[in-house]
C-alpha cells in the first residue's frame, strides 16, 4: 500500500473521530446547559417556596396569638357573666325574703286633692 495513500486513510479516520468527539463534547455542553437552567429554576422555585413558607407560618403565628388572646377574653367573659348572674340570684333571693315587689296598680285612678 502506498504511504500517502495510508496517510490520508489515517488522516481520514483521525478527522472523522475528531470530528465525532467535537460534536459529543457540543452535545454534552448541550446537556450541561440544560441542566444548569433547569437547576436555576428549580433553585428560584425553592427560594419562592420557602418564601410563601415563612410568610405562612408568621400568619399562622398571628393567628394563633389572636386565638390565644379571643379565648382569654371568652374566659373572662364567661367569669364575668358568672359572677353577674350570681349577683342576680343573689338580688332576687333578698327581694324574696322582703316580700317581693309589690306593684302599683294600673288601674287605679289618682285621686284629686281638693
Amino acid at each position: 500500500m502506498n504511504p500517502w495513500c495510508l496517510m490520508s486513510v489515517i488522516t481520514a479516520f483521525g478527522l472523522g473521530a475528531f470530528i465525532a468527539g467535537w460534536q459529543l463534547i457540543q452535545a454534552q455542553e448541550r446537556v450541561n446547559q440544560q441542566k444548569e437552567e433547569e437547576l436555576r429554576r428549580c433553585k428560584s422555585e425553592k427560594e419562592e417556596l420557602e418564601i410563601q413558607l415563612n410568610d405562612s407560618t408568621a400568619k399562622l403565628q398571628s393567628l394563633e396569638e389572636e386565638n390565644s388572646a379571643l379565648k382569654e377574653k371568652i374566659e373572662n367573659l364567661e367569669k364575668l357573666v358568672e359572677e353577674k348572674e350570681m349577683e342576680i340570684a343573689s338580688l332576687k333571693r333578698m327581694l324574696n325574703e322582703k316580700g317581693g315587689i309589690k306593684h302599683k296598680s294600673r288601674h287605679r285612678r289618682p285621686r284629686i286633692l281638693d
